[in-house]
């Protein structure tokens, strides 16, 4: 029944708060063939000496040491790990864990691995799941999702909130159940899944994916889909075109993801009083750079937006024969996008005038050229 080998990502950031709790719903799982990444992103509290501790216990723990990169660099980490892309050189035992360097090329900037294995065979895997280290799963949460694993794709399950939930968080609740309005498990295709999101356009028009899943791992690297660097809502270009593509995905209404909901969640990196520096090295702004924290915040989450919109249209364009994904991109998911970010030109405009250190302008200019029409009908002053 555990002949398939899950491997599991899950990013870590400044969590000691949570750490324990999330690891402890992982390593006790009711499905025991794991290989779990932890990629401590540079975190400044103890949330790395908490890893390392867990990793000491389990031999099924890897704990992979970079410098900070954000979510979506954390969790390409893994996905490249799992691929074979590093080569790695042992070096010593520290503190009860052996530590490998990457030789050659480390774009990622990893400083080491440590695990209890004394052999660098990176591990073969079926399945992959992604977790957010201030999150925590159903114990046997695994174990129900590999059981439907058979002939699809993704096996897509719900979540439920808990902590610090609002009454607005309240009335948007789960995703499979009150956006996409499933409420029995079965089998789709991408193209249902594709009418479907068509057909709840006023309520949820940007689609998003990333944790609460179980994604076939042949699957993924067909698709050579990784996640988008330096942004937020990374999600939503993974999850937009890890579906569109699906032959087959299971809907699973049952909520097995405990989603946190807390001041300082790490799941976006960033916060208007406190902007991460990888950011601010992306945007290559200086100590001296007169720049309120609020105005990076706000013009980073419109770019990433729209980074978002054009890598999507990119990938559909290279894939073009998904005519629903065409349709949905064309009269709802881009102009949305559009409509979300367009007031990244005030942005622009602040400070003085001319506050565009990526060019946001351009992605603008490439989502009006691809649905011209649906964007018209927005109806928005530029």
């Amino acid at each position: 029944m555990q002949d398939k080998k899950v491997g599991i990502v899950i990013p870590i950031y400044n969590v000691e708060k949570y750490l324990k709790e999330c690891l402890d719903s992982v390593i006790n799982q009711t499905y025991k063939n794991l290989e779990i990444i932890l990629v401590n992103d540079g975190s400044t509290d103890n949330s790395l000496d908490i890893a390392k501790d867990y990793a000491k216990n389990d031999p099924r723990i890897t704990i992979i040491n970079k410098q900070n990169g954000g979510q979506s660099s954390a969790r390409n980490v893994g996905i490249e790990y799992f691929s074979g892309e590093y080569s790695l050189k042992y070096c010593k035992n520290i503190d009860g864990l052996e530590e490998y360097n990457i030789k050659g090329n480390n774009p990622l900037n990893i400083y080491n691995i440590l695990n209890q294995n004394k052999i660098n065979v990176i591990p073969q895997i079926d399945y992959l799941s992604f977790l957010d280290s201030d999150d925590y799963w159903e114990l046997e949460c695994i174990e129900e999702c590999v059981l439907r694993m058979d002939g699809v794709d993704i096996v897509w399950f719900d979540w439920q909130y808990f902590g610090n939930v609002t009454e607005q968080i309240k009335k948007y609740g789960t995703r499979i159940k009150n956006k996409y309005e499933y409420h029995e498990e079965m089998k789709i295709s991408n193209v249902e899944f594709l009418e479907r999101s068509y057909s709840i356009r006023n309520k949820h028009k940007i689609f998003a994916f990333v944790v609460s899943g179980l994604i076939d791992w042949n699957y993924l690297l067909s698709l050579k889909l990784k996640f988008i660097q330096n942004i937020k809502h990374e999600d939503m270009h993974f999850g937009s075109v890890l579906f569109a593509y699906a032959r087959n995905i299971y809907v699973y209404p049952k909520s097995l993801y405990y989603y946190r909901i807390h001041s300082d969640s790490t799941s976006s990196y960033l916060h208007k009083k406190s902007i991460s520096p990888f950011v601010k090295e992306w945007f290559g702004f200086n100590p001296s750079d007169d720049i309120s924290d609020g105005l990076i915040y706000d013009y980073w989450s419109k770019l990433s937006l729209l980074i978002n919109a054009n890598e999507i249209i990119q990938f559909y364009k290279q894939h073009d024969e998904n005519y629903s994904f065409k349709r949905l991109l064309h009269d709802i998911v881009i102009p949305d996008f559009f409509k979300r970010s367009v007031d990244i030109l005030k942005l622009a405009d602040n400070n003085g005038g001319g506050y565009d250190p990526c060019n946001a302008i351009d992605y603008l200019i490439h989502l009006i050229d691809f649905c011209e029409k649906s964007i018209k009908k927005l109806n928005i002053k530029l």
